[in-house]
């Protein structure tokens, strides 16, 4: 049971004398609240100081309102609603449990608040900023930007970072290098603009401002470079490589995402870097399984020194996917689709197995009776090249144009049969009808996704909802060389600039709830690494705090030169690793998309939520949480290996006599596993062997000779279809 407590006019004004000092000496005031309350009282309504001073603390001023937001914590018993009505507090969060509460409270009433017998302490908020300051460290790319435990820091300095994207503000804060000297974007093209749209120098890409999506106040692209590479360190927002050299490419379609690649390559080439492209983009029309024309062309121009990273996707939770394994036996699968209103749009994308095909027929379905109508009158429509059908569905829906498109190819990148199907109504069908898609087929698996709506089964037998398995999209999923990025949390809320804060609901730690999933139709793992994808903080276009942008509650800053704000999604978590591939180009120039997979395989982090992969990736988290840290000093050692493989060939001894004993350094680039060494003398006998497994080829495996007496051996290494040169050992 609570008490009131509640005290006259006169006893508050004498306990507001020297109120600040004593109630901080007496414990009841954290240090930053009684700071605070003295230079609220030391500085003049309405001056440039007290603004300033208002801004440091976070506090928010509303006309002559001036509230700060506090944790106060009352003496067990007391009620305290009664200092509501005496104080003016705003309660927001009550917590019986800690006799705790969280409230608004006049900054003027602070020091009285705290000297009242029923509280224990008055504990002002700090500033938080949502900042990839809580990314940066929980990936250890804090290290690798200072250098600890390295020869040097690592920056992405001398390395080209390329982002095709939209929604670019050039000339934002966060492109110029940390001193602000220096403008990094190197080279800029905007593929939506006819005939020109390539501005190759700081004038000219300065004189653009922003390509033609942020002048729509678009920010996406905005964010994402700045969270690989922005340098702006005044309010905690660095990105990852923050002295990448940058080139920014504005798509249109898939193909000009192609062209923005070679774009990029081709420029570092003219200067001699190493460079790594983020997309941060997806769809999901194509097979999903390395065979697109852009997944190909994207896996040709990847190679040393030219790295591409993807966004997975952010459908893990959604019904999108939908797939079956047909027998003579069971040989239909029925799905409804689900529209997401006001929009009444599908795209559908139906892939058989290789050299296998399906047949496919629209069917209306009658809630009120279960029956099933055939829009093709039972003459389903055999997916194969060059076949089509129109279904109108006027006389169901009332809407002239509305129908059911469906075009059919055999795709000779894959040998697979694939239907496209387009749903298009004006309005949703009227009760009771409902629109669906019958499948057919006697064997292989047929795999389908949707765009703009989902699969449902209504819960009804014999129907079948979708899932998110296999919910990594083209462009960033699927492809056999892409570094394909899922998202896990680092933060779960925000607070923007209208004091606003912001809540995602998912949990510190886990894999993101909408981070897209594996496999691809063909067997292999997606994602290959998780890394940092709510909430982070980055570069905005400075349009974002309009009235009529989708973005404006996510603004946390609108400096006048430079705004940032929070988004979350694997395209926020591509960027981070395309920042971290940045770093680790720098130490190996000539880094390729498989030795970063070695390199993710045997780095990164396995901890209580990723469970214990050991370098087996899965088709949720890949093989675990991206490690800049460790995966630096692996690279680190890739390229010294290379560098000694080109001095002193496949192996490398070096002799410590004194304890007699020689360490083996394998620099040849074969998987080798095992290894047997052998000694001889200069005569040819044979003098001791030794098998070794080998777990770790960058690490020397340490052999002792102390049973061999002093004199000259040739050391023989003989592994599965590797030859290595002998070596000669003096042993004293």
């Amino acid at each position: 049971m609570y008490r009131q407590f509640l005290f006259s006019a006169l006893l508050l004004c004498a306990t507001m004398l020297h109120g600040q000092e004593r109630a901080y000496e007496a414990g009841k005031l954290s240090p930053a609240t009684a700071q605070f309350i003295r230079e609220y009282e030391q500085t003049r309504p309405d001056t440039a100081a007290r603004q300033a001073m208002l801004k440091r603390f976070a506090v928010k001023q509303q006309a002559d309102d001036t509230r700060v937001n506090a944790f106060i914590t009352l003496h067990e018993g007391y009620e305290p609603d009664a200092l509501a009505d005496t104080f003016g507090l705003r309660i927001h969060t009550r917590v019986p449990s800690l006799s705790l509460v969280t409230a608004s409270v006049p900054a003027g009433q602070l020091e009285a608040l705290a000297l009242h017998p029923a509280v224990q302490r008055v504990e002002m908020g700090t500033p938080v900023s949502m900042t990839l300051d809580e990314a940066r460290p929980a990936a250890h790319a804090d290290q690798v930007q200072q250098g600890i435990g390295l020869p040097t820091a690592y920056t992405g300095k001398g390395v080209v970072v390329g982002i095709v994207d939209a929604g670019f503000q050039y000339n934002h804060k966060d492109f110029y290098s940390k001193d602000g000297s220096t403008y990094r974007v190197k080279r800029v093209w905007d593929t939506n603009v006819p005939d020109s749209g390539k501005y190759e120098s700081p004038e000219t890409i300065l004189a653009a401002e922003y390509d033609l999506h942020a002048n729509s106040m678009e920010s996406h692209a905005t964010h994402v470079a700045g969270i690989t590479a922005g340098a702006d360190t005044t309010q905690g927002y660095q990105g990852v490589a923050p002295d990448a050299e940058l080139v920014f490419v504005s798509y249109s379609d898939n193909t000009s995402i192609i062209d923005g690649i070679q774009y990029i390559y081709d420029y570092a080439e003219s200067v001699g870097k190493p460079a790594v492209v983020n997309l941060s983009l997806g769809t999901h029309v194509g097979p999903h399984d390395g065979t697109s024309q852009f997944d190909r062309v994207c896996d040709a121009l990847q190679g040393e020194g030219r790295l591409l990273v993807g966004a997975a996707g952010n459908e893990g939770g959604d019904s999108l996917h939908i797939s079956k394994t047909f027998t003579p036996a069971d040989s239909v699968l029925k799905t409804f689709i689900s529209f997401v209103p006001p929009a009444y749009v599908s795209i559908i994308d139906l892939w058989s197995d290789e050299g296998r095909t399906f047949s496919i027929d629209p069917i209306i379905y009658n809630q009120d009776t279960g029956e099933e109508i055939s829009l093709s009158n039972d003459s389903a429509l055999m997916a194969d090249a060059g076949t089509s059908r129109n279904y109108s569905l006027t006389d169901y829906s009332g809407g002239k144009r509305d129908a059911v498109s469906i075009y059919t190819d055999r795709d000779p990148n894959n040998d697979k049969a694939n239907a496209y199907v387009t749903i298009s109504l004006s309005r949703a069908l009227p009760a009771p009808f409902a629109i669906g898609l019958k499948i057919t087929a006697t064997q292989g698996t047929v795999h389908g996704w949707n765009t703009y709506a989902y699969f449902s089964g209504k819960g009804l037998p014999g129907w079948t909802s979708g899932n998110g398995q296999s919910s990594m999209g083209e462009i960033g999923g699927t492809g056999k060389r892409i570094i394909t990025v899922g998202a896990y949390t680092t933060k779960d809320h925000f607070r923007n600039y209208l004091g606003q804060t912001g809540s995602i609901g998912e949990v510190p730690k886990h894999i993101a709830s909408f981070s897209s999933l594996g496999p691809t139709p063909d067997g292999r793992t997606k994602p290959d690494i998780a890394a940092p994808g709510t909430v982070l903080v980055s570069a905005f276009t400075d349009k974002t705090a309009s009235l009529f942008s989708a973005y404006r509650q996510m603004v946390v800053s609108r400096e006048t030169d430079g705004y940032y704000g929070a988004m979350q999604g694997t395209s926020m978590a591509a960027p981070f690793i395309t920042g971290v591939l940045a770093t680790w180009l720098e130490a190996k120039p000539d880094l390729t998309p498989e030795e970063v997979r070695t390199v993710l395989a045997a780095t990164a982090i396995n901890d209580d939520y990723t469970g214990n992969l050991a370098g087996v990736p899965d088709d949720t988290w890949g093989y675990g949480k991206i490690d800049a840290l460790a995966g630096i000093q692996k690279v680190i050692a890739l390229h010294q290996r290379k560098e000694s493989q080109d001095k002193y060939g496949d192996i490398g001894v070096t002799q410590d006599m004194t304890a007699r004993r020689i360490a083996l350094h394998l620099y040849t680039e074969e998987e080798v596993t095992q290894i047997t060494v052998r000694f001889y003398t200069i005569a040819g006998q044979q003098m001791g062997s030794t098998t070794f497994a080998v777990a770790d080829p960058l690490q020397p495996l340490d052999i002792d000779v102390s049973m061999l007496p002093p004199g000259i051996y040739v050391l023989d290494v003989a592994a599965e279809g590797i030859h290595f040169e002998p070596q000669k050992v003096i042993v004293r």
